[in-house]
């Protein structure tokens, strides 16, 4: 099954302060004569427009200072605390931070991309839009900050953790999940990439992408777990992934690929026939070894493969996975081709309108709780069977007995 998130613990070690002089000069004054500034308390002042590379800071705290229109590219920072300054839009791009604090900051579009932070704190820091891609991360936490819109593409993470952070609308598009804790964190945005490509000639996804969506998935679930869920309702929104579910199935059932295709989001009898001849060359242009990873891969969407993620680390967790229509179903199909286990924790809501649907659901044994010859999607049926499946844990653990009511036998 898919693994809890293997994160290493998160030790943040503090800046080593030692002895510092109340600076009388301001920090432009400074960094234009010293390569090194240190052992230097900067304390309500204002800097505008320094532009220095390659410098060092070393030792030295910042005390409700405010910085406009900075620039502090490829700096190396050891043993430094910011409190309570404002740090907006300025940037440390290419930098290196070792033992560094931001208390009280405003880091609002402050720019880290391609830094190393090694042992850093940022605590109650305003940072929306804040730049920190392709970053290098170790041992770094954020703590009760909010970082609404900022960018964490392709960054590296070891050993970070979110504690009660606001995530929403951040990009972690192409950076790895693994060795980061959000269990706390409001996250809202799993993007990997902007699309899959076109499978008719390639494969939808690389195989990091899909590693990517299934550890999102999986982070998701992780979340609704943390929160104290134990039934998760699979649905999706999507145009074109009843063409990769009659994919999967045919390739997972051996079904022919004409009894899997059906009118997806209404098609006329013309549309479903130029879909399955689309389909069909996309299966004879396949040039993947056939194994479920790889078809997964090759005709799969980002949101399926991410389904995927999710319902395996269901139920890893030994949570209820309440499958809906007709690309649930694939999704749950292909999750079954990895780890057959996962059918165990499957209740199928309902069986859909979708050509297909019913041959899918007999390929796995499923019996579906509603046959109402449904076609909304977005996850509309696993929400109609739920009650279903309330009421049947309801009666099981609060109905009373005969016995225990002392109703006497009348037969």
């Amino acid at each position: 099954m898919t693994k809890r998130n293997t994160a290493k613990p998160v030790r943040v070690v503090s800046p080593i302060m030692e002895e510092q002089e109340t600076s009388a000069s301001t920090l432009q004054e400074w960094l234009d004569k010293e390569e090194t500034v240190s052992d230097l308390l900067f304390n309500k002042g204002k800097e505008e427009g320094i532009n220095k590379s390659y410098k060092s800071f070393k030792n030295c705290t910042f005390q409700n200072q405010i910085f406009s229109e900075c620039k502090f590219h490829s700096s190396q920072l050891t043993d430094v605390r910011f409190e309570n300054c404002d740090l907006s839009n300025i940037s440390f791009a290419e930098s290196s931070l070792y033992r560094v604090e931001f208390i009280f900051c405003k880091l609002l579009g402050t720019n880290f991309s391609e830094t190393t932070l090694n042992h850093i704190l940022l605590h109650e820091c305003n940072a929306g839009y804040i730049n920190l891609a392709m970053s290098k991360m170790n041992q770094v936490r954020f703590a009760h900050c909010l970082f609404r819109n900022g960018s964490f593409n392709d960054c590296r993470f070891s050993s970070v953790a979110f504690d009660s952070c606001d995530l929403v609308e951040a990009d972690f598009s192409h950076a790895p999940l693994r060795g980061i804790d959000l269990r706390t964190s409001r996250i809202s945005n799993m993007k990997v990439r902007k699309s899959t490509r076109n499978y008719l000639h390639e494969a939808a996804m690389t195989e990091e992408e899909m590693e990517m969506c299934l550890e999102r998935g999986a982070e998701v679930v992780r979340q609704c777990h943390e929160e104290g869920s134990n039934v998760l309702s699979f649905g999706e929104m999507g145009i074109g992934n009843t063409s990769s579910s009659s994919l999967w199935m045919t390739c997972f059932t051996g079904i022919p690929l004409e009894q899997c295709v059906g009118a997806g989001s209404g098609l006329d009898s013309a549309g479903i026939r130029h879909k399955y001849e689309v389909l069909k060359q996309s299966m004879e242009n396949y040039k993947g070894d056939g194994s479920p990873r790889n078809i997964i891969r090759y005709f799969g969407g980002l949101e399926m493969v991410m389904a995927i993620g999710a319902m395996l680390q269901a139920a890893e967790l030994r949570m209820i996975i309440l499958v809906d229509g007709f690309i649930m179903t694939n999704c749950l199909l292909a999750a079954a081709r990895l780890y057959p286990e996962v059918t165990d924790y499957a209740i199928f809501g309902h069986c859909g309108d979708e050509s297909g649907h019913k041959l899918v659901l007999d390929a796995l044994h499923a019996r579906p709780l509603l046959n109402l010859g449904l076609r909304l999607g977005e996850g509309t049926g696993a929400i109609c069977a739920y009650p279903i499946v309330d009421s049947a844990v309801r009666m099981l653990n609060e109905m009373d007995n005969f016995a225990h009511a002392s109703i006497t036998k009348y037969f």
